[in-house]
């Protein structure tokens, strides 16, 4: 009971740490877009930081001194491991600007012609050597020894060699001096701020290692360097790991209440980089079709916009992003992953609604028609849906649905489609992807749209009953051919390529490809984004309250615990079955047709993606059968959990010392008696660890159920962000809900251990 009593307090404080850093996450790394690569976001000088992202150097004098834009609001900062971290995410726009050392932005700007130093300087500040607080021995040699280097020139000479003219540089480098050493001096640096330490031909080098070799040379003591993160080094200091640190340090008092600091021997300058207006082409705003050359463009896979732009990608004018979800696309160009997306009018129309950052050029890209897919050669089905949609479009029944989607904002809600009271003879399989509004969506659980309105519509026409599958837009196609679906109504346009696979209806309507980009009136004049972000609080309240959003997740966690209870059960039996035959055969020599058998399953089940086997199970192997989608993910993961389990089980039974077998023999037990009643039941306490480590990987892969359209707890999560817009909050709540299973079920493990090793006593 302690130990229970332990387990439940232990997760409890984990689970509260977890959700306290999810709220601080949320509170300090909030993303407000704005159009930061407009040129009038453009840097001058130090007075044009208001409003801007700067990057830093986690833990220098430039972290030091951007917090206080970050403090009282004007400024939003992005810290970094490493300075040319930094210096990456100003390049790919990800950042305003970087503040960082004179001489390490030198050496930036020297080898990225697209980013420059701005001439206003940002600081001046001191360099200095630190030891722990309190080893003023340590600390009054070394200020002796600097004052010498100072006095003899040696420090001006170093300097000299790594920072002076081109025809200097390189030309005084410091010679290690041959003296009598009596012991190591630990120097701990960062060996990425060049010129003062850096690495080069497999050597630390630079400014402070020369200065730190010359010190050593006049106490006769050894140089050891130890090479770590920047902020790990006054700790470092302070613990006794390290003697002495020399990394380009400036002297500030928040550092001086943890270590003490040598005389200063240099001084340098706090800089700004910025993007460089000429090199970089000040104005990148995509302003029309012709701009999209060197562009990155995001599309949904598999779609028309992928189809157009994928010609910019074959003759290399610009760069292509595929998603799965235009909503992915639409996030990626939030965050300035991308330069635009290429989608179709009506669904942009949807996103810019909710994203006041993005909007949607006056060009058009491109004019097209949707219509109705069937598969190829069923005319039959073909002729009465075309009688239908004609039917349709001449009372009027299809303008009206149009009108209750995309009409003007007095007519939207006005004219629902009513599904009729007729006689029903069958049943018509829709095939969609409810994740392109207006066309089709999910709202109150619903599967709801134009298209669906109008699939309902011609149901009511040819008295069917309609039933809609919800899947990703590239697996529509294949549900048709494969007979999964009878249409596919998802916005399809009409292409040369699909008609090769499928057959198409008359047009119902007409669509434009639109281009959305981030726009630069979003940002007002005093440099922030008029897009309000809202509190933790209210995404929560976004993202799980409004319109009973938890549902999909409650659903598709109930999903994900039967689909992975019936797997782990089916994977059990076909594992020991596999491992029974296996082991006979390997001790006997028996079943050897079986063994071949077996031995087969296990090569194709480990050797080939659970997606794949997943894929291949619905649309090829129950291809002509209408079965129940939880039962086709239950044979796909039992199958494959079962060619691990059966590894698992045979490695158990192999660990079981051989003397137990003929100890079995002796006391009169056939082979089966010895192994059910002897070796199974010691075998099982071996193999438990690496069972349970199998049942958590298989709770996990149950995450691509998705794919063939199957809600779990995964796709509820990514019903969520398709209908908020909104990463984080439902990727982390999906996350946790899979780590509490994950501990569950260990702890549930490790209980049955403990009561498996009582019964040993």
């Amino acid at each position: 009971m302690l130990r229970k009593k332990r387990f439940k307090k232990a997760t409890a404080a984990f689970l509260a740490l977890t959700l306290l850093a999810v709220w601080l996450t949320m509170t300090l790394c909030t993303v407000t877009v704005s159009a930061e690569n407009e040129s009038e976001s453009t840097i001058k000088g130090v007075d044009d930081l208001v409003g801007k992202t700067i990057g830093v150097q986690l833990g220098t004098t430039g972290d030091t001194f951007a917090t206080d834009y970050e403090k009282d609001g004007t400024a939003k900062i992005e810290r970094y491991n490493k300075a040319a971290d930094a210096v990456q995410a100003l390049k790919q726009h990800k950042i305003d600007c970087v503040i960082i050392d004179e001489q390490p932005a030198l050496s930036f700007t020297a080898v990225n012609d697209d980013i420059k130093i701005l001439e206003e300087e940002f600081a001046v500040e001191e360099y200095a050597l630190c030891v722990k607080k309190g080893n003023s021995e340590l600390l009054s040699k070394i200020n002796s020894v600097l004052q010498k280097l100072k006095s003899d020139g040696t420090i001006d000479k170093i300097n000299t060699n790594y920072i002076g003219t081109d025809e200097e540089k390189g030309t005084m480098p410091y010679q290690k001096k041959d003296v009598q050493r009596t012991g190591d001096l630990v120097v701990a640096t960062n060996a990425e701020f060049k010129p003062y330490e850096y690495i080069e031909n497999n050597q630390i080098v630079g400014i402070d290692m020369d200065i730190m070799q010359a010190i050593c040379d006049e106490l006769g003591m050894n140089l050891v360097i130890e090479n770590m993160a920047f902020d790990s080094i006054l700790p470092a200091i302070q613990s006794g790991k390290a003697s002495v640190g020399a990394a380009g340090m400036t002297v500030t008092e928040d550092r001086k209440k943890n270590v003490d600091f040598s005389d200063s021997y240099t001084t340098s300058k706090q800089v700004i980089i910025v993007n460089d207006e000429k090199s970089s082409a000040a104005d990148n705003t995509i302003k029309s079709v012709d701009d999209l050359k060197g562009k990155n463009i995001g599309v949904q896979l598999g779609t028309t916009g992928d189809t157009f732009a994928t010609d910019y990608e074959k003759d290399g004018t610009a760069n292509l992003e595929r998603y799965t979800k235009a909503a992915d696309a639409i996030q990626a160009l939030n965050q300035n992953k991308i330069d635009c997306v290429i989608i179709d009018e009506q669904p942009a129309l949807s996103f810019i609604a909710v994203n006041k950052n993005l909007a949607i050029l006056e060009e058009e890209f491109a004019v097209e028609e949707y219509a109705l897919c069937v598969k190829k050669g069923n005319s039959e089905l073909l002729s009465k849906i075309n009688t239908a949609l004609q039917k349709l479009k001449t009372d009027g029944t299809i303008a009206k649905i149009n009108t209750n989607y995309i009409g003007t904002d007095d007519e939207k809600g006005t004219m629902p489609y009513q599904k009729k009271n007729v006689q029903r003879t069958g049943k018509l399989v829709v095939a969609t992807n409810a994740e392109f509004k207006p066309y089709e969506y999910i709202e109150n659980n619903q599967i709801v749209g134009i298209d669906m309105d109008i699939m309902q519509a011609v149901c009511d026409e040819l008295g069917l009953e309609m039933e809609i599958e919800n899947m990703a837009f590239d697996s529509i196609l294949s549900a048709i051919q494969s007979g999964k679906a009878d249409v596919g109504a998802a916005g399809m346009t009409v292409t040369e390529d699909r008609k090769q696979n499928v057959d198409f209806s008359d047009s119902y309507t007409t669509s434009k490809q639109v281009i959305i980009i981030n726009k630069g009136s979003s940002s007002a004049s005093d440099g922030k984004s008029d897009t309000k972000s809202l509190s933790f609080t209210d995404k929560l309240r976004q993202n799980f309250v409004e319109d009973n959003r938890w549902q999909y997740i409650l659903s598709g966690l109930g999903n994900t615990l039967l689909i992975t209870l019936l797997a782990i059960i089916i994977g059990l039996v076909i594992g020991t079955l596999v491992a029974v035959v296996r082991t006979v055969h390997d001790q006997q020599g028996k079943l050897k047709i079986l063994n071949v058998i077996c031995k087969i399953y296990l090569a194709v089940i480990r050797g080939t993606p659970a997606m794949i086997q997943l894929l291949i199970i619905y649309y090829v192997i129950f291809a002509s059968v209408n079965v129940n989608k939880i039962l086709v993910a239950v044979v796909a993961f039992g199958l494959n959990s079962g060619a691990y389990v059966a590894e698992v089980i045979r490695s158990g039974i192999n660990a079981v010392d051989k003397g137990q077998f003929e100890a079995g023999r002796c006391l009169g037990l056939n082979y089966r008696q010895t192994m059910s009643n002897i070796i199974m039941p010691q075998a099982f306490k071996n193999m438990l660890p690496a069972l349970c480590n199998e049942f958590i990987s298989l709770l996990k892969e149950t995450a691509i159920s998705g794919y063939i359209g199957l809600q779990d707890l995964t796709k509820g999560g990514d019903i969520i962000r398709s209908q908020t817009f909104e990463a984080f909050i439902p990727l982390v709540a999906v996350a946790l809900i899979y780590l509490v299973m994950v501990l569950l079920l260990s702890y549930g493990v490790s209980r049955l251990e403990r009561r498996l090793k009582k019964n040993e006593r």
